[in-house]
């Protein structure tokens, strides 16, 4: 897959509120105080998508303050299942 390939279906998932989040997205998320909104956004509006490790994607988008925020997401049965940092 693509990364322009990656970017619809990731755009498509978010949009369309399918997102799951790893134990890890939701400890990370508490402690930079970045909502399940900040991602939705980020990821429905991503702007770039690069091809990381392990079949994994890293976005690039603006959250509900139209400030950057930059997650790490699997494509997995449908849904986008991500981790922030």
């Amino acid at each position: 897959m693509t990364s322009a390939e990656a970017l619809v279906l990731i755009r498509g998932y978010a949009n369309a509120g399918r997102i799951e989040y790893t134990g890890h997205a939701k400890l990370r998320m508490k402690e930079r105080n970045v909502s399940p909104k900040d991602v939705r956004r980020s990821l429905a509006n991503a702007t770039a998508c690069l091809a990381q490790a392990q079949d994994r994607w890293r976005t690039s988008g603006p959250d509900t303050d139209d400030d950057v925020l930059e997650c790490v997401v699997v494509l997995e049965d449908g849904n986008v299942v991500v981790t922030v940092y």
